[in-house]
């Protein structure tokens, strides 16, 4: 039986004092994220905490104009400001929200202020995170229900599912991330409503999907939330790229299963560090079968669409090459008979994302249900690393015993320093040539004359 008591233990001294500067009709509350996961004792490390209060901002700030708290303003239209003490905390008068018909436009269009707490939960997404703690008289205050559908481990909407999927389309994102961080299953209600209202992800911004995109591939049941998406079709308004995988068999000698359930699986068998690329990895599939009737060359298509889907969605910059890179390089293990010269070069030109692609691997691998050696040569291409790092080979041409000046000595000019230094680096790295300036000073001369001469 869930008690007030698994609650009270994570609210702060402070927050105490803070609630008692509140009016006995108006008591202060912290409602979402800490309470659930403090009902499912499972509150991460510094939580943030909601809270919540039929006071509207104006006079909060009257309540606690002698206090040692202050206000900052967040969005006033919303009657959501930050109450700044030791620490912060965002605080949200109780409202009934109005939004637009036919869309599933994230902002509210109209906002009223209530002192009706239920009215306020049914402005809610789910019955869990509709539960309220009144910290003064350490009171769970659940009106939907939210307890029960936490002991029962279930999603289900605060209010009419068509009407809160409706009114904000964002809540489907929302219920896919809960699953993938909860585990909970989906009401059927809930479930039947999404699988109505997918199309309202059309009217959401492409930073919020990504946003929730993320947050759903740090969760340890991601493959129950991505199955949903595909289910209810929410991953074709998504991500249609990877849903056009959907079905497509693969062949039966090596994969058990078609080109999205593979992905699915690999997405969840990958670190968090690697889910991105994994669930990526094969988008290239389904435009290389519809085109060459084979997928020998999905991973550079793979490539490219993960550039196109990261960049519609706004990713940074440095997440969008570190992705595609990865996404381009997973079928290198393919190549089992690659020399090690080559292994070396790639292993010193890709160092900063080894370690993803090595688990990228070994997650594709395992995905296609059966035993492969991929992940043999992942562990290869990560020993090969290691025993450069240990010999001190020169993983940069920065590292390397000469530089761009001492080659402008001994005549290298404009382009040819760097086509120079890059070849002796190369040869550092496949171990041709040792790190050292006499050597490299050699080796730079008969590169700078051979050079010169094809440019005679």
């Amino acid at each position: 039986m869930i008690e007030s008591q698994s609650i009270a233990q994570y609210i702060p001294d402070e927050l105490r004092r803070l609630a008692s500067y509140f009016p006995q009709d108006a008591p202060l509350y912290v409602v979402g994220g800490l309470v659930r996961q403090a009902l499912l004792g499972a509150v991460a490390d510094d939580p943030d905490i909601d809270l919540a209060s039929a006071l509207p901002p104006e006079r909060l700030q009257a309540c606690l104009a002698d206090t040692p708290f202050g206000i900052k303003p967040a969005s006033p239209r919303l009657g959501t400001v930050i109450v700044v003490g030791e620490r912060r905390y965002e605080y949200t008068a109780f409202r009934i929200d109005s939004y637009p018909t036919d869309s599933g436009a994230h902002a509210p269009l109209q906002v009223r202020f209530t002192d009706d707490l239920t009215l306020d939960a049914r402005r809610r997404d789910f019955r869990c995170n509709a539960i309220y703690y009144d910290i003064r008289r350490d009171e769970i205050v659940d009106p939907t229900g939210g307890v029960a559908d936490i002991e029962a481990r279930v999603l289900d909407c605060a209010d009419d599912p068509d009407r809160v999927l409706s009114e904000d389309g964002l809540r489907l994102m929302r219920l896919a991330r809960f699953q993938s961080r909860l585990g909970f299953r989906i009401a059927p209600r809930t479930y039947d409503a999404a699988c109505r209202l997918c199309d309202r992800l059309d009217d959401i911004s492409p930073e919020r999907i990504a946003a929730e995109l993320e947050y759903l591939l740090d969760g340890d049941f991601v493959a129950d939330a991505l199955r949903t998406m595909r289910d209810t079709g929410m991953l074709a308004r998504v991500l249609p790229e990877l849903s056009a995988g959907d079905g497509l068999a693969q062949n039966p000698q090596y994969h058990r299963y078609d080109v999205l359930e593979h992905s699915i699986r690999a997405c969840a068998y990958a670190p968090r560090s690697a889910r991105l690329a994994a669930l990526l990895h094969d988008v290239g599939k389904p435009p290389c079968m519809a085109r060459d009737g084979n997928c020998y060359r999905h991973a550079e298509e793979g490539a490219r669409l993960t550039c196109e889907i990261l960049t519609r969605y706004r990713y940074p910059k440095r997440e969008i090459q570190r992705v595609t890179r990865l996404v381009a390089a997973h079928m290198l293990a393919i190549k089992r008979d690659i020399r090690e010269s080559k292994l070396r070069v790639f292993c010193a030109q890709n160092r900063d994302i080894l370690q993803d692609l090595a688990a990228l691997m070994r997650a594709d691998a395992r995905a296609t249900g059966y035993a492969t050696d991929e992940s043999d040569f992942a562990a290869r291409m990560l020993k090969t690393y290691a025993d450069m790092v240990a010999d001190g080979v020169p993983l940069d041409p920065r590292q390397l015993a000469i530089d761009g000046d001492a080659l402008a000595t001994i005549g290298a000019r404009g382009k040819q320093i760097g086509e120079t230094l890059d070849a002796l680096w190369r040869m550092c790295v496949m171990q041709n040539l040792p790190n050292e300036r006499e050597p490299l000073t050699q080796a730079a001369r008969r590169a700078i004359e051979r050079l010169q001469k094809e440019n005679e």
